[in-house]
């Protein structure tokens, strides 16, 4: 990354916690919980929380496997489990969503926890507490694992599941979710790609985590969609997370990277009451989607694209910058996620624009092809969408972001004979900026 916007914050005031440590002669840490949620002092989240920035006003939709509502750390927080799965059985029976099951909702009960934990623990343990803890919290859930046969509820009718998370995106939206945060792999053709065109059409923000493996790094997934934010993840060390080489994970497809290595999680040893250390891009995905959280209540009046240009010109550093792409080793993307810096500045100042659209204001040749281009919205049928997502309000009308998509509207021309010359006078920059828009499989 250039050297004007290298990381800062991140190793000296870790270093500096670690010396102030140890000359108090202190343990480094009372418990998991301590060691873990190394970022919520580093970045001065409870000040913020004190200072009544804690997410409130904001709803995030999470969709998961399966969640526990009864975790402790999820007592009091405003958390909607939306009852229907969105998959079923081979008999069409749905699959559990809110359940005690450890392997099957240990993920997205953590990923709500990095949201909108209480700190709650069980007796004689310290809770995981959330970067939003006000924030208002829509889950979906698929009631398994993204590997396992989903089918289509009612029928009994094999489905890949990902066409299946598409109304319920599209569900969010239309209940008010401003943020989509999404930590698993899937294909974004057919009623997805059009639930995620919906989604940014309403500027509401959709995260996807990134591989935490380089080496499955694939054009295939969710996150080579125009428009959505692909997240990486970081360490107490401000490194990026390392593949299974042992390489540091760096993919084309990250956007901005967030904490997300060495984090608390609930559950381990076959116990909800026990606790272990975990890393991934699963994690810093609800981190990031909670500090946006706190930027929007921080910015009442900003659209969704305002918070998004907040966030990229404020990465790494104490003060804003212009928006800058890491294409040296590609590791951090944009930048590093930055609450202190984002929660400093003024959202209305920036324009009103999704800068993972365009490229200093001139669309990418990605934006020009159908494949990314978003497309009409999909109508939530009976056999795709689960029974509590049947709202009036689903099937909305076609923007001019998608009109004609028939043919060739007239205004898109222009855009194409600029793209053409672009491409024909720097053909190198084209596939560098077209490649931006991919992104992996997180694990």
């Amino acid at each position: 990354m250039n050297s004007q916007f290298c990381r800062k914050r991140l190793p000296a005031v870790a270093a500096l916690t670690i010396v102030g440590l140890l000359a108090a002669g202190l343990p480094a840490s009372a418990s998991i919980v301590d060691d873990g949620e190394w970022y919520m002092d580093l970045y001065e989240v409870p000040q913020f929380h004190d200072e009544g920035i804690d997410g409130s006003g904001v709803t995030i939709a999470v969709i998961d496997d399966a969640i526990n509502s009864d975790v402790p750390a999820l007592q009091g927080a405003d958390v909607t489990v939306m009852p229907d799965s969105l998959c079923a059985d081979s008999d069409g029976e749905l699959l559990p969503v809110d359940t005690d099951d450890l392997e099957l909702a240990s993920h997205g009960t953590n990923i709500v926890l990095k949201i909108a934990g209480t700190g709650e623990g069980y007796p004689g343990q310290d809770g995981i507490t959330g970067v939003a803890p006000g924030a208002s919290v829509l889950f979906y859930g698929r009631g398994m694992d993204i590997l396992e046969d989903c089918f289509t509820p009612g029928t009994g009718k094999k489905v890949f599941s990902e066409n299946l998370v598409g109304p319920a995106i599209v569900d969010a939206v239309d209940r008010g979710a401003r943020i989509v945060s999404l930590s698993f792999a899937a294909g974004y053709a057919g009623p997805l790609e059009d639930a995620l065109a919906y989604a940014i059409r309403h500027q509401v923000i959709v995260l996807a985590a990134t591989s935490n493996d380089t080496r499955q790094e694939s054009s295939e997934t969710l996150n080579l969609f125009n428009g959505v934010m692909g997240i990486g993840s970081l360490g107490p060390d401000g490194e990026a997370g390392t593949d299974s080489d042992g390489e540091p994970n760096a993919t084309s497809f990250i956007d901005v990277v967030a904490p997300g290595q060495d984090v608390a999680l609930q559950g381990a040893d076959g116990a909800w009451d026990r606790q272990r250390i975990g890393s991934g891009t699963s994690y810093s995905t609800p981190i990031t989607a909670a500090n946006l959280a706190l930027a929007m209540q921080h910015n009442p009046g900003a659209t969704g694209n305002q918070i998004l240009q907040l966030l990229l010109h404020n990465t790494d550093v104490d003060t804003p910058h212009e928006i800058y792409y890491d294409t040296m080793d590609y590791e951090s993307g944009y930048g590093s996620v930055d609450t202190i810096s984002l929660l400093a500045d003024d959202a209305l100042q920036y324009p009103d624009v999704n800068p993972l659209l365009t490229e200093d204001g001139t669309p990418s040749p990605a934006e020009l092809t159908p494949e990314v281009t978003p497309s009409p919205t999909p109508s939530m049928s009976a056999s795709t969408a689960p029974e509590a997502t049947n709202s009036p309000s689903s099937t909305p009308s076609a923007s001019p972001i998608d009109a004609g998509s028939s043919g060739t509207p007239g205004w898109l021309w222009p855009l194409i004979i600029v793209a053409v010359v672009l491409v024909a006078g720097s053909g190198i920059v084209a596939v560098v900026i077209a490649s931006r828009r991919g992104k992996g499989t997180p694990s």
